[in-house]
């Protein structure tokens, strides 16, 4: 399936999206739009914007490439029959990505993947005095829907717990209101 890709609200190039045993493929050209770093987001009516990725230079066009596997796109509320509808750039300034403005209020933590098993129910994002701790089930024998970050958790009770301590008073992976890779 191609796509079209838009910086600002103009056309500037094509992402092909292909199903693989492993996930979802992002296959992206663009023209060089901008001198900053831009990352490619799906937006879906029911979903948080999906980050796929950086962009990179090659010859004369921008261009990335990138697979998402099933269960990151389930956590952050896509699946095979559900996919971002649009793709665009963002920039990281004002009115780039309008829609990422829409959903601040849902943002805890600022991570996509916690926030998106935070809305689901999945974890529990609890406020703490400079910053969040997560709680996320862990079971011998269960999925464990924080597996991505399980390195960095504590385990006690039953609980996988991660410590997300905040930075200068924002969220702990947000800066100026936007999501950092």
């Amino acid at each position: 399936m191609e796509q079209q890709v838009t910086y600002r609200g103009q056309p500037v190039g094509v992402v092909q999206i292909e199903e693989q045993a492993q996930g979802m493929c992002w296959s992206v050209q663009c023209s060089p739009v901008s001198q900053m770093v831009l990352r490619l987001y799906g937006l879906g009516a029911q979903a948080e914007p999906l980050r796929i990725g950086v962009l990179e230079p090659e010859g004369n066009v921008l261009t990335l490439r990138r697979v998402l596997s099933w269960q990151t796109l389930r956590d952050a509320g896509y699946e095979r029959i559900r996919l971002p509808d649009s793709y665009v750039l963002d920039d990281g300034t004002p009115g780039c990505l309008d829609r990422v403005d829409d959903h601040t209020s849902k943002v805890l933590t600022g991570d996509v993947r916690i926030d998106a098993l935070a809305a689901s129910g999945q974890v529990k994002c609890v406020r703490q005095d400079k910053g969040w701790t997560v709680y996320a089930p862990f079971v011998s024998g269960r999925e464990m829907p924080m597996a991505f970050a399980l390195t960095a958790c504590a385990v006690r009770d039953g609980q996988a717990v991660l410590c997300l301590p905040d930075r200068d008073g924002k969220p702990p992976f947000q800066e100026r209101n936007r999501v950092l890779e």
